[in-house]
């Protein structure tokens, strides 16, 4: 009886060693050095800011740090081409984005690399997009911002957070859907959303679909107007501001950011799966969830597998957007 005992008790050990995000890197496999987080995005994007929430809540649980790296350039195709051509050992990773593993990759076809070569690790929060708008623009609503596209073609820019970035094609949505020809809104690429933020500040741009994250603060401090949310129901942060739907645009509903992380194609499975415990781990870190709802984000962690088939399918709605729009660059 006691050896049966023994036995089950070994078993239990293992399993609950098995489940610790933080076992294989204190046995010595992985990682045995920092790992390199790179972003698509510049300082104050929603990538950086979700990627140092992210490095900040790993770093109880594992022997060295995760360091963040901004690599902003191409809407986010110069840091996922590093990434996609980096030795699969685990070390350099990529805070992936819609834009840089879905909306780009299904819109134009001479980047260097495709949807599927990386090696799918997580999907770790959902970010709403938002049209924002300066807080004494004489926009109240977006039917008037479509209304004043429309009686004045190429008379109002968009900041976005790159050429055929989820932000611009949003932006390109929303003229198609008031039924104007591509370009009656001039888009404006910058390096990223708290880029196009600054020169929406400016004065520089009339309007920004944004993901909330970085307008967050300033849509508190009253300096710009939402004017509608993209998800199907209103967001807690903005329970004032009316979805796109309730907005009269219902085909922009459910047009939103995400962030995610992969690496490479090929790494180790047992290497991945160190990094998807990871992400099991901090999905419940309070902090970590708290700091995403104070982004504007909403936490979101999905498996290895579940975050494949996630991407993959956010590639195939893009494709058919940009089919049917005529936008795609071969």
């Amino acid at each position: 009886m006691r050896i049966i005992l023994l036995l089950f008790t070994v078993f239990a050990m293992t399993l609950t060693l098995a489940a610790d995000p933080a076992d294989a890197a204190r046995r010595g496999e992985f990682p045995r050095k920092p790992i390199q987080l790179i972003t698509p995005f510049g300082a104050g994007s929603t990538t950086d800011l979700a990627a140092r929430s992210l490095a900040n809540s790993a770093r109880p649980h594992l022997p060295h740090p995760i360091t963040v790296i901004n690599r902003p350039g191409a809407a986010g195709v110069v840091a996922a081409a590093s990434v996609a051509t980096a030795a699969p050992d685990g070390y350099t990773l990529l805070m992936a984005r819609v834009s840089s593993n879905a909306s780009v990759p299904a819109m134009n076809k001479t980047i260097p690399y495709k949807v599927d070569d990386f090696t799918f690790i997580a999907v770790t929060e959902i970010n709403p997009y938002v049209f924002v708008v300066l807080a004494d623009s004489p926009y109240k609503t977006l039917q008037d911002l479509a209304d004043a596209i429309k009686a004045n073609p190429g008379g109002l820019s968009y900041g976005t957070s790159g050429a055929l970035t989820p932000l611009d094609i949003l932006g390109m949505m929303l003229v198609d859907a008031a039924g104007l020809p591509k370009g009656a809104a001039v888009s404006v690429p910058f390096g990223g959303d708290g880029e196009a933020k600054t020169a929406l500040l400016g004065g520089h741009v009339q309007f920004v679909p944004s993901n909330l994250s970085p307008v967050v603060d300033v849509i508190k401090s009253g300096q710009v107007r939402p004017l509608a949310v993209t998800t199907e129901t209103r967001v807690d942060l903005l329970p004032d501001v009316p979805t796109v739907a309730e907005a009269g645009f219902p085909q922009l509903t459910n047009v939103v950011g995400w962030s995610g992380l992969v690496g490479p194609k090929g790494m180790r499975p047992q290497d991945v799966e160190v990094l998807a415990n990871l992400m099991q781990t901090i999905k419940n870190d309070p902090e970590w969830i708290q700091t995403t709802h104070n982004l504007g984000a909403i936490p979101h962690v999905l498996s290895p597998e579940e975050a494949e088939k996630f991407i993959m399918d956010q590639y195939r709605s893009f494709s058919a957007i940009g089919e049917r729009m005529g936008i795609i660059i071969q």
